[in-house]
């Protein structure tokens, strides 16, 4: 059970820091729609089994769009509990986390520089 709740937690974390990272890409680009489209690749990605997946579009499910570390891995983990996979998860948390303070903070800068607001 600690597992699983560990693994529920720890996937939570990532997808969130996964769609602020996307989310956040609005500052930039002025454009909602990558935060939606973000949310449904991962759940499409992750409704499948990762071991299908090959070449390119296994290297995708890990990176680009995290849902195999949001589906498979902490499946694999309550499965067969192994070290390996709870670091790597643990890792792949930690860089998409890093990456979604990173990204909204600067995005929350560059919108806050540019606002009409001011003192006056």
């Amino acid at each position: 059970m600690a597992i699983f709740g560990l693994g529920v937690v720890i996937s939570v974390i990532l997808l969130a820091a996964f769609l602020v990272t996307v989310g956040s890409t609005v500052f930039f680009t002025g454009r909602g729609e990558p935060g939606s489209l973000s949310m449904h690749a991962v759940l499409l990605l992750a409704g499948y089994p990762a071991d299908i997946f090959t070449g390119a579009a296994k290297a995708l499910l890990y990176t680009l769009v995290p849902a195999a570390f949001v589906a498979a891995v902490p499946a694999r983990l309550i499965d067969a509990p192994d070290a390996a996979d709870a670091r790597w998860l643990l890792l792949a948390t930690a860089v998409f986390v890093g990456l979604a303070v990173t990204t909204f903070s600067l995005g929350l800068r560059r919108y806050t520089s540019g606002s009409a607001w001011g003192r006056g």
